[in-house]
């Protein structure tokens, strides 16, 4: 098993009243907003055993999206990924189940949350995304796309609106993860981010801010202070994931 590191951050921006993200690193993902003081967190640690990291995209302030959010966040930290015989796929369908019917009960019209996640053991990583919450893999100052953004294409009007999200009934529409699978090797990295991040800062700003000659705590301070800097106009959130050596 190769030595893999992660770092994260999730902050509420400087425009949105509530931070309506969450993240997953190992087990842990954040209270509920209303359930105590809901500030900036930033951390690090050690893949050890299997580990899974995901960051979770609230959808629409009136919906309650931070619980989509949150409902999607602590199903993954919940899943047994030991004991588990399901994939990433499996996980965001039953997450998928489990907004739909906190939905129904609030008669809420919609309530949804993207996701993009990994599931690694330092030797492998799987990967899954719905909607435009995205994966990348960075290796020597080059940042690759893995993920799918699951938007409406040649849309000019602004944000296109996402195809594909949890919190999708069963009955309307087809839920459709994008996944993969991939080697890991010493120097491999990985970032996992909301579109707070993305829509700040161009994917050349986040290449040139990646764990180089930094530290992976300082590469993370880069990131958010960059997105901050830009406007931090939504909430930010964002895993990277580094293999030592």
């Amino acid at each position: 098993m190769l030595d893999v590191r992660y770092a994260y951050a999730c902050h509420q921006g400087k425009i949105r009243k509530i931070n309506q993200d969450n993240i997953v690193c190992g087990g842990m993902f954040l209270p509920l907003p209303a359930e105590g003081a809901f500030q900036p967190v930033r951390g690090s640690g050690w893949v050890k055993g299997k580990t899974l990291l995901g960051v979770f995209d609230g959808m629409g302030g009136e919906q309650r999206g931070e619980m989509a959010a949150y409902i999607a966040a602590k199903a993954a930290a919940a899943w047994n990924i030991a004991g588990a015989g399901g994939t990433l796929t499996d996980l965001c369908l039953d997450i998928n189940r489990q907004i739909c019917a906190y939905a129904s009960a609030h008669q809420l019209r919609t309530c949804g949350a993207t996701a993009a996640m990994l599931l690694t053991d330092g030797d492998t990583v799987e990967g899954c995304n719905v909607g435009d919450s995205r994966i990348y893999f960075y290796r020597d100052g080059s940042l690759l796309q893995l993920s799918e953004d699951h938007v409406l294409p040649l849309y000019q009007h602004g944000k296109p609106p996402l195809l594909q999200f949890l919190g999708i009934p069963e009955d309307e529409m087809s839920l459709e993860p994008s996944a993969f699978r991939r080697r890991m090797r010493p120097g491999d990295g990985y970032l996992i981010c909301s579109d707070g991040l993305t829509d700040m800062l161009p994917e050349e700003t986040i290449s040139r801010l990646l764990p180089a000659q930094k530290s992976m705590e300082e590469s993370a301070d880069s990131l958010l202070n960059a997105a901050l800097s830009a406007g931090g106009r939504d909430n930010i959130s964002f895993i990277l994931l580094q293999v030592q050596g």
